[in-house]
């Protein structure tokens, strides 16, 4: 059915676009691009700075000379509830002009005097609704909005241009989610007519307007879409010429041309879906050469060139994706290929464009927008590429530290550092801010910020008292008020309600300065929760502005935050007791810590819940007298599980020959190079409140070649595939014949019949852990990853009674009554649980052994027995 148009033109009310004056450049500290600059994390040598947040996904952003008086490029951004806004900037700041409404995403944008009729350059955008609005400035500061045609399908590209050399002034073209590409001209009084020229093979994502190969020939525009083709286009008539550049079986996702260079033919970098990068360059009859530059990440989508280095020779591709990173790709001359990430956004990135937005630097620009709702611009820092001319000298942290720890704290820690944001890390966050109550060395409830608690005998009311000298960093008292208020922001909330409590508690009073009142509608498990980093350690009033809203991180634990570098990649914290002993945390990213501790780049690297080591490479560091090293028990724990829903697994016998296959110690050695402790438990040995069964002995006749129609499947995790295939073999060498299979994190559920697993690790262990593996699924998603799969309903049964079950006492009768059921029924079978190290360089104070806490890092051996630097 052909498609049908509507060519028409209304007249909407004027859009104001009221460009405001601004003050003098600050960074804006309440994070507001409005207000000054907003820094984000990125890469050493580069700096990120919000320009917009949406609140819904921005699915282009480009840069044009849109309002003409103004010398810096505006940004235009295409979000998914239809709004097209320019961005202007003064000084640092971005001030946001929304100026089309559409209800539903717009994405294609397009800019060039089309209209003869207005003066000076046009915008035209489009999007699902299948309505193209032309934008039009009236006056200096006011513009004119006119939907000059409607398709009953989506506009996914516009190219506006002068694109046919016959006649004067650019000319507009749109194409369609079918495949139909129409050309729009100005006629009449105020209207447009529209013509179409052709039907391509699905559609077009992306275009590029390149110049004709010959002096006065037609421009060209180069195009990739969906239908895996790359074509060039002309216009010609009152159709199109197009010449197939590339056809292949994978859809492509965006184009980029490299900047023109004397002598030499085109070449465009193209995306493909599945995270292949090609680079097609033209030979001199015309043809295309196609090189694949770079294997990345599945759903590669924005693409840009430019120049980002400090040769001007180098070729410079970014490309932006699914896996939410902006990563830049390299190369001199002829050499190969170098790929290096910039910054990694929120969510996953959809476009990328290059501009001049920043002229401290002799460099280009890049601007990212994405699912997560932000226009981010890069840039290389002022001086960059600009051949020694003098740059501001950049404000140091003060002092100097103990010691530089590495830390892994994401981009959203940067900017919110607190229990309250289920980002930033957790040895930062254990540094800064306190518990009511902890875990101590047995596994067992132990007072921290409370000094001490009492339950009432119907388990509903909990009363704390809080420590006598409990001190905010501000210098104020720790109140039961501040705490009160602190737990209020949390209870009832729906992303907190993994933790059971949540629903639970109905009032939250201040009895005393010091004693504290929390009232549950039943008996509740309420202090396991409030093991919880987040969101249960306590935050100051100090943390928030008089609106409420977040700061800086101010809390009582053992460390003050007195804020990050420059290049946010370091966080300088001093010692509350002592604040002239100064620590750095140095996040890591994705560079591997002990890699870091070799190269000199930080001093001490602890292994967590985070924090990863290599054991084979701390094998050769114990080797090493340069370094001091402490290992400890860890307590996140390796398990088998089993679907017992329907499948195969659902066989008792099947699980026992299943288990009797299982050798640990070989899996210890062979996968961890001795850097784990065997487990026959839910709970890690260290968690000695938690009842640890004896091994059981080998039962040779079990090891027979089993009759399987075909392999069992054994999912795990790209971090512990390893171990996976470490189990498969031993399964097989028992006549178990076993696939494995990976599965990707927040990605769709593979289905196996077997999984690797782990718990969390103490302070979540035993009972969260628990909770959330055996509970009940929660009726709405929370922070927590649902876990809950092929559960027994016997265990799920008694993981409900722990969580009705306030007293630590009588929920160590129901730990030996699970993990009974759990050996009988072959339920899991506990492989081992990873140990712990601290690695600090000689020279500084030696670490104590690591506690089984995961999450909560004691610098205080830095701090308390150094000397300040």
């Amino acid at each position: 059915m052909p498609t049908s148009l509507r060519v028409a033109l209304r007249s909407f009310a004027v859009v104001s676009l009221a460009v405001s004056g601004a003050l003098a450049q600050t960074v804006a500290a309440n994070g507001k691009p409005t207000d000054g600059e907003v820094p984000l994390a990125c890469a050493p040598d580069w700096t990120a700075f919000l320009v917009h947040d949406a609140g819904a996904g921005i699915w282009t952003v480009k840069s044009f000379d849109v309002l003409p008086w103004y010398g810096c490029p505006e940004i235009v951004g295409m979000d998914d509830k239809g709004r097209c806004t320019i961005l202007s900037s003064y000084s640092g700041k971005w001030t946001p002009n929304d100026t089309v409404f559409d209800g539903q995403w717009l994405a294609p944008v397009g800019h060039a005097d089309v209209d003869p009729r207005r003066e000076g350059k046009e915008l035209y955008v489009g999007g699902k609704s299948g309505n193209l609005y032309q934008l039009a400035l009236r006056g200096e500061h006011e513009w004119d909005k006119l939907e000059i045609a409607h398709w009953t399908e989506e506009i996914h590209t516009i190219v506006a241009g002068e694109l046919r050399p016959e006649r004067p002034g650019a000319e507009l073209v749109a194409f369609l989610k079918n495949g139909d590409v129409f050309e729009l001209v100005a006629g009449g009084a105020q209207g447009f007519a529209s013509q179409r020229l052709g039907t391509l093979p699905g559609r077009v994502r992306d275009a590029v307007v390149v110049p004709g190969r010959e002096a006065g020939a037609a421009p060209r525009i180069v195009t990739v879409s969906r239908a895996g083709e790359v074509a060039m286009i002309e216009l010609r008539g009152d159709g199109l010429a197009r010449t197939v550049m590339l056809q292949e079986p994978m859809g492509f996702g965006r184009v980029a041309r490299r900047p023109p260079r004397a002598g030499r033919g085109e070449v465009f970098y193209i995306t493909r879906d599945d995270g292949l990068v090609l680079r097609l360059e033209e030979r001199a009859d015309g043809s295309f050469a196609r090189n694949e530059v770079y294997a990345g990440p599945q759903g590669l989508r924005g693409v840009a060139a430019g120049r980002f280095t400090n040769d001007p020779t180098d070729e410079c591709v970014a490309v932006f994706g699914y896996s939410a990173r902006v990563q830049l790709l390299v190369r001199k001359g002829e050499g190969p290929w170098h790929v290096s990430d910039l910054f990694t956004d929120l969510d996953r990135g959809h476009w990328l464009d290059v501009a001049e937005l920043d002229g401290r630097n002799g460099t280009d620009e890049l601007i990212a927008s994405g699912y997560g709702g932000r226009i981010v611009l890069l840039a290389r820092p002022p001086g960059y590429a600009l051949g020694g001319v003098a740059t501001d000298p950049v404000p140091a942290l003060g002092g100097k530290p103990i010691a530089r720890i590495a830390a892994k704290i994401n981009e959203p820690g940067v900017r919110e550092l607190s229990p309250l944001c289920y980002q930033g890390g957790f040895e930062s966050k254990t540094a800064v801010y306190e518990t009511l109550v902890r875990r101590d060395s047995k596994g067992r409830i132990a007072p921290a910020l409370a000094a001490s608690w009492r339950i009432s005998d119907d388990g509903r009311t909990t009363t704390f008292v809080l420590r006598e000298d409990a001190r905010f960093h501000d210098g104020t008292p720790v109140t039961s008020r501040d705490v009160a208020v602190h737990m209020k922001r949390w209870v009832g909330l729906p992303e907190h309600a993994w933790l059971r409590s949540s629903d639970r508690i109905v009032a939250i009073e201040a009895l005393t300065d010091r004693e504290l009142r929390v009232t549950c509608d039943r008996p509740v498990a309420l202090l396991p929760d409030l093991c919880a980093i987040n969101p249960c350690a306590i935050r100051a009033p100090a943390a928030l502005d008089r609106e409420g809203a977040f700061v800086r991180a101010v809390g009582s634990g053992p460390f003050t935050a007195l804020g990050w570098s420059r290049d946010q990649r370091t966080l300088r914290l001093a010692r509350a007791t002592r604040p002239s002993a100064l620590l750095d945390l140095v996040r890591s990213g994705d560079d591997d810590p002990l890699a870091m501790l070799r190269k000199g780049e930080v001093d001490v690297v602890a292994s967590s819940w985070l924090v990863k080591i290599d054991p084979r490479i701390l094998a050769e560091l114990r080797r090493d007298a340069g370094y001091v090293i402490r290992e400890g028990p860890g307590s996140a724990v390796r398990y088998l599980s089993f679907a017992i829903d329907g499948g195969r697994m659902g066989d008792v016998a099947l699980r026992r020959r299943v288990a009797n296959a299982i050798d640990r110690a070989a899996l210890v050695l062979d996968v961890e190079a001795g850097f784990a402790d065997p487990c026959t438990a839910w709970a890690a040995p260290s968690v000695s409140i938690w009842p640890q069964p004896a091994v059981r002995a080998r039962d040779a006749s079990l090891a027979t070649v089993l009759a399987l129609t075909t392999p069992l499947r054994l999912a795990a995790p790209p971090s512990m595939l390893d171990l996976a295939r470490a189990v498969g073999g031993q399964l097989g060498r028992d006549g178990i014949a076993v696939d494995v299979v990976e599965t990707i994190p927040r990605g769709a559920e593979v289905e196996a019949d077997l999984r690797i697993e782990t718990t969390w690790g103490v302070p979540y262990d035993p009972e969260l852990s628990l909770i959330a593996r055996f509970g009940k699924p929660l009726a709405q998603p929370s922070a927590a990853s649902p876990r809950a799969r092929s559960v027994d309903p016997r265990v799920q049964a008694l993981v409900e009674q722990l969580v009705a079950t306030p007293q630590e006492k009588d929920r160590e009768v129901l730990f030996a009554r699970i993990q009974t059921l759990l050996d009988e029924e072959v339920l899991i079978v506990p492989l081992y649980a990873q140990r712990r190290a601290t690695i600090v360089r000689a020279g500084l104070p030696e670490p104590p052994v690591p506690d089984h806490d995961l999450y909560r890092a004691d610098w205080t051996f830095l701090t308390d027995r150094a000397t300040p630097r």
